[in-house]
């Protein structure tokens, strides 16, 4: 009988989307690897063949997400032409990512902020990827926002204050939603804050 072929990229996404679910559970501090195995129903030695340890695979499910978000983003970016339809779009997209496809990821991102900045030396990989992602983050908004500027679709404003302060409100409301769910739609919640934004950028003979 041949060898059974393993796709080894179905097979890390599949491990990854089960440490997804365990740390959102659980938290980074008291998942263990057996708990993540059990979850993706394979042997902890699996893991080890795909993660070095616990850490690497912390930091690989916010890679996974940021890398998913990155090529819907980057595809708004080249193919939409207006900056305010772009800058719509992205904020929006971000939520919708979240939904369809990594629904557990909210209290992993927090937990994932929360030892980079607890842990800072212990887990330096950890912390400069997150200030990495809000660089990156912050640097397409900003960007968007010249862009409008320039071509005077938006009023005269600091884009890159302005890009702060859009990602603190996002980020305000993943953690509302994530100590209670309940309390608000976070699609519909996220669209508000994107639609409220733009009416307060755009010039006014364009609203």
């Amino acid at each position: 009988m041949a060898p059974k072929i393993v796709n080894r990229q179905e097979k890390r996404r599949s491990i990854l989307m089960a440490a997804m679910k365990v740390f959102a559970e659980k938290g980074f501090t008291k998942a263990r690897m057996a708990d993540i195995a059990e979850t993706a129903g394979v042997g902890k030695g699996t893991i080890y063949e795909y993660f070095a340890s616990r850490e690497e695979l912390f930091k690989e499910t916010f890679l996974f997400f940021f890398e998913d978000f990155k090529k819907k983003s980057d595809y708004i970016i080249r193919e939409v032409h207006s900056p305010a339809e772009q800058l719509s779009m992205y904020i929006k997209e971000l939520s919708q990512t979240l939904r369809e496809t990594h629904k557990d990821f909210l209290p992993v991102i927090m937990d994932f902020w929360a030892e980079g900045v607890r842990n800072r030396n212990k887990m330096a990989s950890i912390h400069k990827l997150m200030k990495e992602a809000y660089t990156d983050f912050r640097h397409t908004l900003s960007g968007i926002i010249s862009n409008g500027i320039a071509n005077g679709e938006f009023e005269e404003i600091d884009p890159s204050l302005s890009a702060s302060a859009i990602m603190a409100a996002v980020d305000g409301l993943f953690l509302q939603w994530v100590i209670d769910p309940q309390i608000f739609d976070l699609c519909m919640a996220v669209e508000e804050v994107a639609d409220f934004f733009l009416k307060g950028i755009l010039k006014r003979d364009r609203i």
